[in-house]
Order: structure tokens, then C-alpha cells, then sequence
């Protein structure tokens, strides 16, 4: 709904935020990602909802992230989910999402600003989608 709905949006539109709705919006998000490993909705609505160009709202995000898998990932090897098969596993797609990171980079330099937030509604749709057909 949130997709279709920043399909319809003017280009311009922006809410103004107060700061303290940052931290809400952050732990939000880290709920979700820790319930049900994707956190990002809540941070993408409320980045574009802002305004944030195409620029910042990639870089923040990339940061957020970031700092969650840092995080992420002492607690799974803490709670024994790090496993050799599961590190092998990692290796095996590695050159796959370098090949990703860096053919994403590419596009993001290219693409207008527009396009950019159509295809983050796009993407909201499709991770909304997603987690009502998840089956755990």
C-alpha cells in the first residue's frame, strides 16, 4: 500500500519530521529486522517521505545497514547461527553481490531523480508482498 502510495505521490511532496521521530522510527525498524529480518521499511518511508534525495537516502541507508550487520553479526556467532556451511554459503554469493554493489552503484550515478523513487515504491511493494506471502 505504502508503494502504490509514493506511486501516486507528487515528486516534491515532503513531510517535515520532528527530531524526535528519528529513534522511534530507527527502533522500529530494528524490531522488524529482528522479528522478521527486514528492517528497512519504516527507514525507507520515513527518508523519502522527507525529501531526501536519491544521494542521501542511499548513503544513510548503506550506513544504517551497515552498522545493524555489524552488530547482527557478533550475536548470531554468539548464538551458534554462524555455522562453517553457513560461512561457505556466504563465500559462494560474495562475488555475486560485489557484482550487484557495483552494477547498483553504476545505476544509482544514472538514473534521474524520479526514476529513483519510483522503483523505492517499487521496491516497498514488493517487500510488502513478500512478507504477507512469508511463511515461517
Amino acid at each position: 500500500a505504502t508503494g502504490a502510495a509514493f506511486l501516486a505521490l507528487p515528486p516534491h511532496w515532503r513531510v517535515r519530521w520532528p527530531r524526535w521521530s528519528a529513534p522511534p522510527v530507527g527502533l522500529l525498524g530494528g524490531l522488524l529486522s529482528g522479528m522478521f529480518g527486514t528492517g528497512g521499511p519504516p527507514v525507507i518511508i520515513w527518508y523519502r517521505l522527507a525529501g531526501a534525495g536519491k544521494s542521501t537516502f542511499r548513503g544513510n541507508l548503506m550506513a544504517i545497514w551497515m552498522l545493524v550487520s555489524l552488530t547482527r553479526l557478533p550475536a548470531y556467532g554468539v548464538a551458534g547461527l554462524l555455522t562453517v556451511p553457513r560461512l561457505w554459503s556466504g563465500l559462494a554469493v560474495l562475488p555475486a553481490v560485489l557484482l550487484g554493489g557495483w552494477l547498483g552503484h553504476r545505476i544509482h550515478l544514472e538514473i534521474a531523480e524520479r526514476t529513483f523513487q519510483r522503483a523505492v515504491a517499487v521496491a516497498l511493494a514488493i517487500i510488502g508482498a513478500l512478507l504477507l506471502l512469508r511463511r515461517t
